[in-house]
């Protein structure tokens, strides 16, 4: 088996757990505030950490493909009754 076969059959495990792990830094910077730090020393730790999620998704997306990503986008479209909400551009 090749590098690339290796790859493509373990593709959709590595993007799905990184869009999974893409959240434990929003986990983490909620509670950033309150571990007693000032407050510039907050800013800096929860801006970085909410770049790192925002990186880490995007990534995920990337090694997921169009067909993900227009799934994840479908499942936030759609109201509880799956119909496509009138708020929402198509």
């Amino acid at each position: 088996m090749t590098m690339v076969e290796t790859w493509n059959k373990n593709r959709l495990k590595v993007g799905w757990a990184l869009m999974a792990l893409s959240m434990v830094p929003w986990a983490i910077a909620a509670a950033v505030p309150f571990a007693g730090v000032s407050a510039g020393t907050v800013a800096v730790v929860v801006a970085g950490l909410i770049i790192l999620a925002e990186v880490m998704f995007a990534i995920a997306i990337l090694i997921l493909g169009r067909t993900a990503w227009q799934k994840f986008k479908d499942r936030f479209r759609k109201a509880p009754s799956g119909e496509v909400r009138s708020d929402q551009e198509t």
